[in-house]
């Protein structure tokens, strides 16, 4: 191989590399933070009205159960059959909620909380954080965008 195909070679591989490396970063940046110190939010925390940028509405309540209306988030459909189905881009109804703290060697080394809801048919999952004044609730609604879902905590 002389050099001149090397390089070639070489540009097109680092082109590859960059164009899977782009096409997959919404998995490795999290939502815009508020400024302030960083918060875990734990299950007392989550507690109570949260509001999303169309004025969609989440109620979680300490029995694990929850209500919506027109909530934004990255809906999918509980069960097997899940191709050809389009998403709904909100919800309302009631259901339930279950937060999951992950390992903080899963992040930038502190604990991540995930807020899970449930309808009969549907769910999604929200990363839970944010600054200790301001407390939010994320999800994506588009990878390719990189648009989120964003809801924020009513005092």
């Amino acid at each position: 191989m002389n050099f001149r195909t090397s390089g070639a070679l070489k540009a097109v591989m680092a082109c590859a590399a960059l164009g899977t490396l782009l096409s997959g970063c919404g998995l490795f940046y999290p939502a815009p933070q508020p400024p302030g110190p960083p918060r875990t939010l734990s299950s007392e925390d989550l507690i109570g009205t949260w509001r999303d940028e169309a004025d969609g509405r989440l109620t979680l309540s300490a029995d694990g159960s929850f209500t919506a209306t027109d909530v934004c988030g990255d809906y999918m459909e509980s069960g097997d059959d899940v191709v050809g189905v389009e998403e709904p881009p909100t919800m309302t109804g009631t259901g339930s909620w279950d937060p999951l703290t992950w390992d903080p060697e899963r992040t930038d080394g502190r604990p991540v909380t995930t807020v899970r809801i449930e309808f009969a048919e549907w769910f999604a999952d929200y990363d839970a954080g944010g600054a200790v004044e301001s407390p939010k609730l994320w999800a994506y609604k588009s990878l390719d965008d990189l648009e989120y879902c964003i809801l924020s905590k009513q005092p």
